[in-house]
Protein backbone atom coordinates (compact mmCIF):
# COMPACT_ATOMS: atom_id res chain seq x y z
CA UNK A 1 0.00 0.00 0.00
CA UNK A 2 1.18 3.52 -0.76
CA UNK A 3 0.18 6.88 0.64
CA UNK A 4 -0.39 9.81 -1.76
CA UNK A 5 2.67 11.75 -2.86
CA UNK A 6 3.24 14.39 -1.81
CA UNK A 7 1.25 14.28 1.41
CA UNK A 8 0.09 17.81 2.14
CA UNK A 9 -1.67 17.04 5.42
CA UNK A 10 -2.66 14.25 7.78
CA UNK A 11 -6.04 14.71 9.44
CA UNK A 12 -7.02 12.79 12.56
CA UNK A 13 -10.24 11.95 14.28
CA UNK A 14 -9.87 12.80 17.96
CA UNK A 15 -11.97 10.61 20.28
CA UNK A 16 -10.58 7.08 20.40
CA UNK A 17 -8.03 7.81 17.67
CA UNK A 18 -5.60 10.48 18.82
CA UNK A 19 -6.84 10.59 22.38
CA UNK A 20 -7.74 7.75 24.75
CA UNK A 21 -10.98 9.48 25.67
CA UNK A 22 -13.26 6.44 25.75
CA UNK A 23 -13.11 5.78 29.54
CA UNK A 24 -13.97 9.40 30.31
CA UNK A 25 -16.79 9.48 27.76
CA UNK A 26 -18.14 6.18 29.07
CA UNK A 27 -18.30 7.63 32.58
CA UNK A 28 -20.10 10.72 31.25
CA UNK A 29 -22.60 8.65 29.27
CA UNK A 30 -23.32 6.40 32.27
CA UNK A 31 -23.90 9.48 34.43
CA UNK A 32 -26.41 11.04 32.02
CA UNK A 33 -28.22 7.76 31.31
CA UNK A 34 -28.73 7.23 35.03
CA UNK A 35 -30.26 10.72 35.19
CA UNK A 36 -32.62 9.57 32.39
CA UNK A 37 -33.63 6.44 34.29
CA UNK A 38 -31.32 3.83 32.70
CA UNK A 39 -28.83 2.08 34.98
CA UNK A 40 -25.74 1.11 33.00
CA UNK A 41 -22.11 1.09 34.11
CA UNK A 42 -19.20 2.81 32.41
CA UNK A 43 -17.48 -0.58 32.24
CA UNK A 44 -20.38 -2.10 30.30
CA UNK A 45 -20.45 0.88 27.93
CA UNK A 46 -16.74 0.39 27.23
CA UNK A 47 -17.22 -3.32 26.69
CA UNK A 48 -20.17 -3.04 24.30
CA UNK A 49 -19.92 0.34 22.61
CA UNK A 50 -16.29 1.47 22.27
CA UNK A 51 -15.90 2.90 18.78
CA UNK A 52 -19.61 3.76 18.42
CA UNK A 53 -20.62 7.40 18.12
CA UNK A 54 -23.02 8.73 20.74
CA UNK A 55 -25.99 8.68 18.37
CA UNK A 56 -25.55 4.97 17.58
CA UNK A 57 -25.03 4.10 21.24
CA UNK A 58 -28.15 6.01 22.29
CA UNK A 59 -30.27 4.37 19.59
CA UNK A 60 -29.15 0.89 20.64
CA UNK A 61 -29.57 1.46 24.38
CA UNK A 62 -32.88 3.27 23.85
CA UNK A 63 -34.24 0.39 21.78
CA UNK A 64 -33.05 -2.16 24.32
CA UNK A 65 -34.75 -0.32 27.22
CA UNK A 66 -37.76 0.97 25.27
CA UNK A 67 -37.00 4.60 26.09
CA UNK A 68 -37.01 7.85 24.14
CA UNK A 69 -34.22 10.25 25.08
CA UNK A 70 -34.65 13.98 25.74
CA UNK A 71 -33.71 16.17 22.77
CA UNK A 72 -30.67 17.63 24.54
CA UNK A 73 -29.13 14.34 25.70
CA UNK A 74 -26.07 14.48 23.41
CA UNK A 75 -25.32 18.03 24.55
CA UNK A 76 -25.61 16.90 28.17
CA UNK A 77 -23.22 14.01 27.54
CA UNK A 78 -20.65 16.37 25.99
CA UNK A 79 -21.00 18.77 28.93
CA UNK A 80 -20.45 15.91 31.37
CA UNK A 81 -17.40 14.76 29.39
CA UNK A 82 -16.02 18.30 29.40
CA UNK A 83 -16.46 18.55 33.16
CA UNK A 84 -14.68 15.25 33.77
CA UNK A 85 -11.87 16.09 31.35
CA UNK A 86 -11.37 19.49 32.96
CA UNK A 87 -10.87 17.91 36.38
CA UNK A 88 -7.10 17.73 36.78
CA UNK A 89 -7.52 15.33 39.71
CA UNK A 90 -8.68 12.53 37.42
CA UNK A 91 -5.79 10.12 36.71
CA UNK A 92 -5.45 9.35 33.02
CA UNK A 93 -3.60 6.57 31.13
CA UNK A 94 -0.04 7.23 30.05
CA UNK A 95 1.57 6.86 26.65
CA UNK A 96 4.25 4.16 27.08
CA UNK A 97 6.53 5.91 24.56
CA UNK A 98 6.76 9.34 26.18
CA UNK A 99 4.67 9.22 29.30
CA UNK A 100 2.13 11.76 28.02
CA UNK A 101 -1.23 11.23 29.70
CA UNK A 102 -4.21 10.50 27.53
CA UNK A 103 -2.51 10.29 24.09
CA UNK A 104 -2.91 7.02 22.21
CA UNK A 105 0.27 4.88 22.17
CA UNK A 106 2.66 6.08 19.49
CA UNK A 107 0.69 9.24 18.68
CA UNK A 108 3.34 11.66 19.90
CA UNK A 109 6.15 9.98 17.98
CA UNK A 110 4.08 9.98 14.77
CA UNK A 111 3.10 13.64 15.17
CA UNK A 112 6.74 14.58 15.77
CA UNK A 113 7.73 12.76 12.57
CA UNK A 114 4.98 14.41 10.52
CA UNK A 115 5.83 17.86 11.82
CA UNK A 116 9.52 17.34 11.12
CA UNK A 117 8.65 16.47 7.53
CA UNK A 118 6.54 19.61 7.12
CA UNK A 119 3.26 17.72 6.74
CA UNK A 120 0.22 19.70 7.86
CA UNK A 121 -1.79 18.45 10.83
CA UNK A 122 -5.47 18.91 11.63
CA UNK A 123 -8.30 17.33 13.60
CA UNK A 124 -11.75 16.44 12.23
CA UNK A 125 -14.12 15.56 15.08
CA UNK A 126 -17.82 15.04 15.62
CA UNK A 127 -17.34 16.54 19.07
CA UNK A 128 -17.77 20.24 19.69
CA UNK A 129 -14.85 22.67 19.65
CA UNK A 130 -14.49 23.25 23.41
CA UNK A 131 -14.48 19.50 24.09
CA UNK A 132 -11.82 18.82 21.45
CA UNK A 133 -9.70 21.64 22.84
CA UNK A 134 -9.73 20.20 26.36
CA UNK A 135 -9.00 16.67 25.08
CA UNK A 136 -5.95 17.86 23.16
CA UNK A 137 -4.84 19.95 26.13
CA UNK A 138 -5.01 17.00 28.52
CA UNK A 139 -3.11 14.86 26.00
CA UNK A 140 -0.41 17.51 25.47
CA UNK A 141 -1.22 17.62 21.75
CA UNK A 142 -2.40 21.23 21.38
CA UNK A 143 0.93 22.44 19.98
CA UNK A 144 0.69 20.09 16.99
CA UNK A 145 -2.68 21.34 15.78
CA UNK A 146 -3.05 24.94 16.85
CA UNK A 147 -6.34 26.28 15.47
CA UNK A 148 -6.67 23.61 12.79
CA UNK A 149 -9.65 21.96 14.48
CA UNK A 150 -12.67 21.05 12.36
CA UNK A 151 -15.48 20.31 14.81
CA UNK A 152 -19.21 19.60 14.50
CA UNK A 153 -20.25 23.08 15.62
CA UNK A 154 -18.37 24.59 12.66
CA UNK A 155 -20.16 22.67 9.90
CA UNK A 156 -23.76 22.13 8.84
CA UNK A 157 -23.49 18.33 8.61
CA UNK A 158 -21.14 16.23 10.82
CA UNK A 159 -19.83 12.77 9.95
CA UNK A 160 -20.74 10.68 7.97
CA UNK A 161 -21.13 13.76 5.76
CA UNK A 162 -17.80 14.96 4.31
CA UNK A 163 -18.09 18.56 5.60
CA UNK A 164 -15.66 18.15 8.52
CA UNK A 165 -12.91 16.69 6.36
CA UNK A 166 -13.37 19.34 3.69
CA UNK A 167 -13.01 22.01 6.38
CA UNK A 168 -9.94 20.31 7.86
CA UNK A 169 -8.26 20.27 4.43
CA UNK A 170 -9.07 23.97 4.00
CA UNK A 171 -7.53 24.73 7.39
CA UNK A 172 -4.33 23.06 6.15
CA UNK A 173 -4.59 24.92 2.82
CA UNK A 174 -4.57 21.54 1.05
CA UNK A 175 -6.72 19.75 -1.48
CA UNK A 176 -8.39 16.61 -0.07
CA UNK A 177 -6.75 14.31 -2.65
CA UNK A 178 -3.33 15.13 -1.15
CA UNK A 179 -4.44 14.43 2.43
CA UNK A 180 -4.45 11.28 4.56
CA UNK A 181 -7.19 10.78 7.14
CA UNK A 182 -6.94 8.52 10.20
CA UNK A 183 -10.28 7.27 11.54
CA UNK A 184 -11.61 4.71 14.02
CA UNK A 185 -15.26 4.53 12.89
CA UNK A 186 -16.98 3.47 9.66
CA UNK A 187 -18.91 6.78 9.59
CA UNK A 188 -15.67 8.73 9.83
CA UNK A 189 -14.00 6.60 7.17
CA UNK A 190 -16.91 7.22 4.81
CA UNK A 191 -16.82 10.95 5.53
CA UNK A 192 -13.12 11.26 4.68
CA UNK A 193 -13.29 8.94 1.66
CA UNK A 194 -16.13 11.00 0.21
CA UNK A 195 -13.75 13.95 -0.14
CA UNK A 196 -11.18 11.91 -2.07
CA UNK A 197 -8.78 11.51 0.84
CA UNK A 198 -6.77 8.35 1.43
CA UNK A 199 -8.11 6.87 4.68
CA UNK A 200 -6.27 4.78 7.25
CA UNK A 201 -8.46 2.86 9.69
CA UNK A 202 -7.36 2.77 13.33
CA UNK A 203 -8.41 0.16 15.92
CA UNK A 204 -7.57 0.65 19.58
CA UNK A 205 -7.31 -2.38 21.83
CA UNK A 206 -10.81 -1.67 23.18
CA UNK A 207 -12.60 -1.05 19.89
CA UNK A 208 -15.58 -3.24 18.99
CA UNK A 209 -15.32 -2.07 15.35
CA UNK A 210 -13.62 -4.73 13.22
CA UNK A 211 -10.91 -4.14 10.65
CA UNK A 212 -13.31 -5.54 8.05
CA UNK A 213 -15.91 -2.89 8.91
CA UNK A 214 -13.35 -0.10 8.52
CA UNK A 215 -12.06 -1.53 5.24
CA UNK A 216 -15.59 -1.98 3.91
CA UNK A 217 -16.30 1.68 4.66
CA UNK A 218 -13.34 2.69 2.50
CA UNK A 219 -10.15 2.44 4.58
CA UNK A 220 -7.10 1.61 2.49
CA UNK A 221 -5.60 -0.34 5.38
CA UNK A 222 -6.17 -0.72 9.13
CA UNK A 223 -3.56 -0.21 11.86
CA UNK A 224 -3.58 -0.99 15.56
CA UNK A 225 -0.59 1.13 16.60
CA UNK A 226 0.67 4.43 15.28
CA UNK A 227 4.21 3.18 14.80
CA UNK A 228 2.88 1.13 11.86
CA UNK A 229 1.91 4.36 10.10
CA UNK A 230 5.20 6.01 11.07
CA UNK A 231 7.12 3.09 9.56
CA UNK A 232 5.15 3.21 6.30
CA UNK A 233 5.68 6.96 6.04
CA UNK A 234 9.44 6.65 6.53
CA UNK A 235 9.69 3.69 4.16
CA UNK A 236 7.83 5.43 1.37
CA UNK A 237 9.89 8.58 1.72
CA UNK A 238 13.06 6.53 1.37
CA UNK A 239 14.54 6.86 4.81
CA UNK A 240 17.27 4.14 4.96
CA UNK A 241 17.19 1.17 7.31
CA UNK A 242 13.48 1.27 8.06
CA UNK A 243 11.31 -1.74 8.94
CA UNK A 244 8.71 -3.16 6.52
CA UNK A 245 5.59 -1.17 5.61
CA UNK A 246 2.03 -1.66 6.86
CA UNK A 247 1.11 -4.59 4.67
CA UNK A 248 4.00 -6.73 5.95
CA UNK A 249 4.34 -8.32 9.40
CA UNK A 250 6.08 -6.26 12.05
CA UNK A 251 6.57 -6.24 15.81
CA UNK A 252 4.69 -3.59 17.74
CA UNK A 253 6.51 -1.34 20.11
CA UNK A 254 5.23 -1.60 23.68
Amino acid sequence: MRLPEPISAMIFDCDGTLVDSEPIHAAAIAQILVECGVEISAELILQRYTGCDNGTLLRRVGKQHGISWPADIEVRIEEASHTLLSDAKIPLPEDPLKGSPFAMPGALALLDELRTRGIGLAVASNSRHRLVEVMLLRAHLTEYFGKRLATRDLVEHPKPAPDLYRLAAELCMAVPESCVAVEDSPAGVRAAAATGMTVIGYRSTRSIISAHELASAGALTVIEHFNQLEVTLCNQLHRPNTPPPLDQPMTRRP
